[in-house]
């Protein structure tokens, strides 16, 4: 009797921190999320497509650089229970000086590539975004596990208002790609600052002993292919307009991804780190796990539905006055394409979460490669013929044949005896 009491307690501490890390991380992303629709209509109506087409090239090439720095260590680093403070600082270094490699290839690439020409007035920032960014992944991880977010709350507001002060002087002052990495470098900078002020004593405690890298080296085995392919997968779609489409097409389907990541903010984006936070920590019971996956994907499926009602009834009602005829024209002719995309996407990204900080990496891993093939087929199938329709149509694939995969992968697990071990660890 003792015992079940105990265990009821426990629970309900958990259920407690869940649904206040919840409270505070959805409803930050919710006024994030307001906040960055506001730069969407004041950019939109103020910046050329073909601007928004560059800024799009950049994002991607930082993107495909990024492979440089992807080992797996973030992946890692959430899924580790161990309370030696070492390890947080070993991820920290490897991410910094990971950064500075991502760095030179970004130049070098603006620099030898004639496409990105365009790009060189941009390094500095460009090369601040990576730094910045590669520094405060590790407290912003930290924080995370710790389930700190009503914090987190407050610094991810701040970044998007300064972000939004950004592009709304920038749009109004200087309309061009350049105030539009500014902004971005902006954000990183306040959310980076606060992040590295607050944790910056847990970055550098510990010894770091072979045991710790043997931790890291043993995850990279099959963590480092996952990274490099779920970096492809977030970029391939620029990549292919590239070559089959013009900068403004590009800037185009950038303005409407921002559309299209509504539904996302308002779903995934709700409770992403919370989830991962709490997979991380209930994976050593299969009841809580089961639990914890159920009640996350209920409040995604429901953020989803309601995501793309808002969107619509913005196309139908707001979109012509706010952003203009021809705006309001080509978004909309887009956002057709992109609905099955909006559905599947935020519930695979679910199960990605669940597999990484739940120490899965294979099944993890055999969901980004689907996903990379699927699109990569169709996408040089159908984006030559249909351009960004195409980009779209391929990636509502992929993420429709991953969702099949994982959700018959998750059916046996459920099925399992209760008493059975939950964690695929690699050793």
């Amino acid at each position: 009797m003792i015992e079940t009491l105990v265990q009821s307690v426990g629970n309900r501490i958990r259920n407690g921190s869940k649904a206040r890390g919840t409270f505070y991380y959805g409803g930050s992303s919710i006024v994030c999320q307001g906040l960055r629709f506001l730069g969407i209509l004041v950019s939109t109506r103020s910046i050329a497509p073909d601007q928004f087409g560059k800024f799009a090239t950049a994002v991607m090439l930082i993107g495909l650089c990024g492979l440089a720095k992807e080992f797996g260590q973030n992946s890692a680093f959430l899924s580790c229970t161990r309370p030696d403070p070492a390890y947080a600082r070993f991820h920290f270094l490897i991410s910094l000086t990971l950064s500075f490699l991502v760095v030179l290839l970004v130049t070098l690439s603006i620099v030898l590539v004639p496409g990105l020409s365009d790009l060189r007035p941009a390094i500095p920032l460009l090369a601040l975004i990576v730094l910045i960014e590669g520094a405060y992944v590790t407290p912003m991880m930290i924080a995370q596990k710790r389930f700190e977010f009503r914090p987190m709350a407050m610094i991810e507001i701040s970044a998007t208002a300064i972000w939004l002060l950004c592009v709304g002087l920038g749009s109004k002052w200087y309309p061009v790609t350049l105030t539009l990495i500014f902004a971005r470098m902006m954000e990183s900078l306040v959310r980076g600052g606060s992040l590295l002020s607050w944790h910056y004593r847990d970055l550098f405690q510990g010894e770091i002993t072979g045991e710790v890298r043997r931790y890291f080296g043993r995850f990279a085995r099959l963590l480092t292919p996952q990274a490099w392919v779920e970096n492809l997968v977030g970029n391939l779609d620029v990549f292919l307009l590239q070559f089959f489409a013009s900068q403004t097409d590009i800037g185009i389907y950038e303005r409407t991804q921002q559309v299209v990541r509504i539904p996302v903010s308002t779903s995934m984006n709700l409770v992403d780190r919370v989830a991962g936070a709490a997979y991380s920590r209930d994976q050593e019971s299969h009841y809580l796990l089961h639990r914890s996956l159920i009640q996350f994907m209920s409040v995604i499926a429901v953020g989803t539905i309601v995501g793309i009602g808002v969107v619509q009834i913005f196309l139908w009602f707001f979109a012509g006055p706010l952003l203009g005829g021809g705006w309001k024209s080509a978004v909309s002719s887009l956002w057709i394409w992109a609905i099955p995309f909006c559905l599947f996407r935020p519930i695979v990204w679910n199960f990605n979460l669940f597999f990484q900080a739940t120490s899965r990496p294979r099944q993890l891993l055999l969901s980004l490669v689907a996903m990379l093939v699927v699109l990569s087929i169709v996408g040089l199938i159908v984006t030559p013929k249909l351009g960004s329709r195409g980009v779209f149509v391929a990636l509502g694939c992929s993420y429709f044949f991953t969702l099949i995969g994982q959700a018959i992968w998750c059916l046996r697990v459920v099925r399992r005896a209760p008493g059975a071990p939950v964690t695929d660890l690699v050793h």
